[in-house]
């Protein structure tokens, strides 16, 4: 069998660029939001994604254990046996409500054998604004074949309590998942370093995971060339009410 890993990552960070990218490695086999809340998205995954993994299996349920589900349909799986490195997304935040859905936290942090891929965005005000533009446009990614980012972007209000208590369940889950594999053999990436030196953060991942380093072409435009404060009317306002040490760092 190949290297078990996941990519542990959180909504608006560029884990859909990863992810894609990892899938064009014909050595690796990588499901995407295996846990995804909606049912009706693992679904769709199950029919749009290209990734060896999909081509026969299903979704997990919310009634089936997520640590025999991994074990049997995607780690230990004889037919990804060729497979040098098979591996799923898993946000902070999947499968947190049950217990049943807890054991699938249990098993990967028991494993101290599962590589991890950490991939954050330092400035959450713009995974925050990048969330409320896909929301309102229902583009969740734009193919690297389109050639152009979102047209007409509308300047957005941002309501700042809102996203003060967004950066403040961001940070304690991401705090406990690290903490959570803090064991475990992790490469960190910051969503900067994979949009702006994406060849050289891809061959670190593919070193990560002992795969044979190969070409991967990127997929994905980024949502916006604009810099936040043009996408955001009260900019200064966040600025002012949010630089205290616990946030400056994020903005």
């Amino acid at each position: 069998m190949g290297q078990n890993f996941i990519l542990l990552a959180h909504a608006r960070c560029g884990s859909t660029l990863l992810g894609q990218s990892l899938n064009l490695h014909p050595d690796v086999a990588m499901a995407d939001e295996l846990f995804h809340d909606d049912l009706n998205e693992r679904h769709q995954q199950v029919i749009a994604s290209k990734s060896a993994f999909y081509q026969t299996h299903t979704f997990c349920s919310k009634d089936q254990d997520p640590s025999i589900f991994i074990c049997s349909e995607l780690f230990h799986n004889p037919e990804l046996a060729t497979k040098k490195a098979i591996g799923f997304k898993l946000f902070y935040y999947h499968n947190q409500e049950t217990l049943l859905q807890k054991k699938l936290w249990d098993y990967l942090h028991q494993e101290k054998s599962i590589k991890v891929i950490h991939l954050y965005r330092k400035n959450l005000l713009e995974s925050y604004v990048s969330r409320k533009i896909a929301q309102q446009t229902d583009v969740w990614e734009i193919s690297i074949q389109h050639k152009k980012t979102l047209k007409d972007e509308k300047k957005l209000d941002i309501d700042i309590n809102d996203f003060r208590l967004y950066m403040d369940k961001l940070l304690n889950q991401r705090t406990e998942a690290l903490a959570l594999f803090s064991s475990h053999a992790t490469l960190s990436i910051e969503y900067q370093q994979l949009s702006e030196h994406y060849q050289q953060v891809m061959t670190q991942v593919q070193q990560f995971l002992n795969l044979e380093v190969k070409p991967l072409t990127k997929t994905l435009h980024k949502q916006s060339n604009l810099p936040i404060e043009s996408r955001v009317n009260n900019y200064d306002e966040i600025l002012k009410r949010l630089s205290v040490k616990k946030y400056y760092d994020y903005l």
